[in-house]
């Protein structure tokens, strides 16, 4: 049973996704545009996690990053096929609150950042500028009441940014030339959204689905120099408590869905939707 996922296009076709089981292992799969997926590959780690997160800083170089039950963090990292160790990823210094949910992104080639949700609500992040840097302070996104978040990059020095608030809205902000905008409210496609994510389709073209609490899944995408879309509205197999996004290609993009039953599910988009979600079999 899977408890949270998250997607990484790592280029040649491929795309990555990575779960956080209901037992807390993390378990991973590569999915190859024509091919289906592969076998499920473990990430044994010790603690139990909660939410995971998955980046591509550079070409050839993939990073998992996990938050455990207890808010510690980790990251592993693949560089050309060889995988490091489990590290512990500095914590914020939140008091008593710990991290619940994460993600990451990359700004531009080398760099890489976090996002991280506290059980607070609270928003912070902390990024690397390349391979030789350390992790920087942890920062406030100057936001609260935070339940999910996403982020991506579309292109290169742009990243944008997206909140969850208790009361299911959507939040969105972006920066971009050393500025960050205002955050707006965007309210929520369907019913209360619950679960989040963003990605890059093409340069200068994102995605984002919305988990609502009713079942529904609300997708919206933009390209550069126009306006976002208008939301629409997906039909799922069931009702998702976490969502995740990729791409095998700038032709097909994937969405992920976890189950309330912690089933995996997957549909992708070609051209137009394939006529149905696929269940996704996960052996630990």
């Amino acid at each position: 049973m899977v408890r949270a996922v998250a997607a990484v296009d790592v280029g040649d076709g491929v795309m990555e996704v990575v779960v956080a089981t209901a037992s807390g292992a993390v378990l991973s799969s590569a999915v190859r545009e024509g091919a289906g997926w592969a076998q499920w590959v473990e990430h044994p780690m010790s603690g139990r996690a909660w939410d995971v997160a998955a980046v591509q800083p550079s070409r050839d170089v993939v990073e998992y990053y996990v938050v455990d039950r207890e808010g510690v963090l980790r990251g592993r990292r693949r560089d050309r096929g060889e995988w490091s160790s489990w590290r512990n990823v500095p914590a914020p210094e939140s008091g008593h609150a710990r991290v619940v949910r994460i993600s990451a992104a990359s700004l531009k080639p080398g760099h890489r950042e976090l996002y991280a949700v506290l059980d607070d609500g609270r928003l912070l992040h902390s990024w690397k500028w390349d391979d030789s840097s350390t992790w920087s302070e942890w920062h406030s996104a100057e936001i609260g009441g935070g339940t999910d978040v996403a982020a991506c990059s579309p292109k290169d020095d742009l990243l944008e940014l997206f909140l969850l608030d208790r009361d299911g809205n959507v939040w969105h902000r972006w920066f971009w030339t050393d500025t960050w905008h205002e955050w707006e409210n965007w309210g929520h496609p369907g019913s209360s959204a619950k679960a989040v994510t963003v990605f890059r389709r093409a340069v200068d073209h994102q995605e984002i689905f919305v988990a609502g609490k009713a079942g529904d899944l609300g997708n919206r995408w933009h390209k550069g120099g126009e306006a976002w879309s208008d939301w629409g509205v997906l039909e799922t197999p069931d009702d998702f408590v976490d969502v995740a996004g990729a791409t095998t290609s700038a032709f097909r993009l994937w969405c992920i869905g976890v189950g309330s039953d912690g089933c995996l599910w997957s549909r992708s988009y070609n051209r137009g939707w394939a006529p149905k979600w696929q269940r996704a079999e996960i052996h630990e």
